[in-house]
């Protein structure tokens, strides 16, 4: 099929209306119900802080999980440069005569930024007067792999009665493989190198995941869906 002639499959404004709204609501809701939830503890806690230290590993991974998605949306990068603009967020560039797509590498360093930005704003949501959390920078390092490793260490310090603890760095495993995806994704991309003036659906079904394709302009958005995920990516045409 000509690039010219692509077929929209789906309106793109009401993809990009979906995701937004998905994962902004995700933000919201997860606040919600934090104080319940549990999650894996990477360090000995004195008892009196593992309410605090609780909610804080919840936070990292939550805001992790939700951070993956709005990464993926913005073709692996949390405030991409090159994009294609697109209402609340821009959609980056995976081909411009050539590949240049992010690597995994880049994409968890990307998902890091969004945890070290966002996660304070969920901190601070703990809900008990008996402890008082001071402002702290966190650094995070995300490892993607089959799995995705989120190390973060938010040094502040949380004060109760007459007790201070400095909270312990925390790990947690965010179980989504973004392997699959992410090679069908850049399969679609070594696609776009070979056949220049056209687009293989039949390549595309053979994926294995959704692929939708839009035309934008003079340019091309591809949307990769599967397993809870969806990455998108812009291509010159």
């Amino acid at each position: 099929m000509k690039k010219g002639q692509v077929t929209t499959y789906i309106i793109l404004g009401i993809v990009i209306i979906i995701a937004f709204s998905f994962v902004f609501f995700a933000r919201s809701e997860f606040l919600k119900s934090l104080l319940s939830t549990t999650s894996e503890k990477a360090a000995v806690v004195p008892p009196k802080f593992t309410p605090v230290y609780n909610y804080v590993s919840d936070c990292v991974k939550e805001v992790s999980n939700i951070g993956l998605d709005y990464v993926l949306l913005q073709g692996g990068y949390y405030k991409p440069e090159d994009t294609i603009n697109l209402q609340a967020f821009g959609i980056a560039y995976w081909y411009k005569k050539k590949d240049v797509s992010p690597s995994l590498n880049i994409i968890g360093d990307e998902l890091a930024k969004f945890v070290d930005d966002n996660l304070k704003s969920c901190v601070f949501n703990f809900n008990n007067p008996e402890f008082v959390i001071l402002p702290a920078a966190p650094k995070t390092t995300v490892e993607v792999n089959d799995k995705i490793i989120v190390k973060t260490d938010y040094p502040a310090e949380v004060r109760y009665k007459d007790l201070t603890y400095k909270l312990d760095p925390v790990r947690v495993e965010i179980n989504k493989n973004i392997l699959p995806i992410y090679n069908a994704s850049k399969s679609v991309i070594n696609m776009e190198s070979l056949e220049k003036d056209k687009i293989d659906l039949t390549f595309l079904l053979s994926t294995g995941f959704d692929v939708l394709v839009f035309p934008y302009e003079k340019q091309l958005v591809y949307s990769v869906s599967g397993d809870n995920m969806t990455i998108m990516f812009a291509n010159e045409i």
